[in-house]
């Protein structure tokens, strides 16, 4: 359990000094291990902040019912823009760089048939995700 609890610290620091790529990696197995805390700590401030907004405004329709948390809607949510790890979590994935400038990045996911391309942000020494969250259906 020790070794579990080590898991997002330890991929957050590989991430702070690794590649976009390594950053999309990483993201990919904290979503198959539905690991939510660390997939929001590879996100940008930006997605953090939507999902945050997206969860208070669940809590507050749901009057306090649902205990919204922006980590479980990651694992748990519609992140349709990135590739579904599958039922299971069991496919593997693979991601290329597309470009890369100074503060901003694009890689290509491809699971299975599905491919996708991610936009990143440097940011607070790392590489993030720069998910383009879709409106919240009304």
């Amino acid at each position: 359990m020790r070794c579990r609890s080590l898991l997002p610290v330890t991929l957050l620091a590989l991430c702070a000094c690794a590649g976009p790529v390594d950053s999309v990696v990483h993201f990919h197995r904290a979503l198959v291990f539905r690991d939510g805390k660390t997939a929001l700590g590879l996100l940008s401030e930006a997605t953090r902040a939507e999902l945050a907004r997206r969860a208070a405004a669940a809590r507050e329709a749901s009057a306090g019912v649902i205990a919204a948390d922006p980590a479980e809607m990651i694992v748990q949510g519609d992140l349709s823009i990135y590739p579904d790890p599958g039922p299971t979590g069991a496919q593997a994935a693979s991601a290329k760089l597309v470009s890369e400038q100074q503060e901003r990045a694009e890689v290509e996911v491809s699971i299975g048939e599905e491919r996708h391309r991610v936009l990143l942000v440097r940011e607070t020494g790392g590489w993030r995700l720069e998910l383009p969250l879709a409106p919240p259906a009304r």
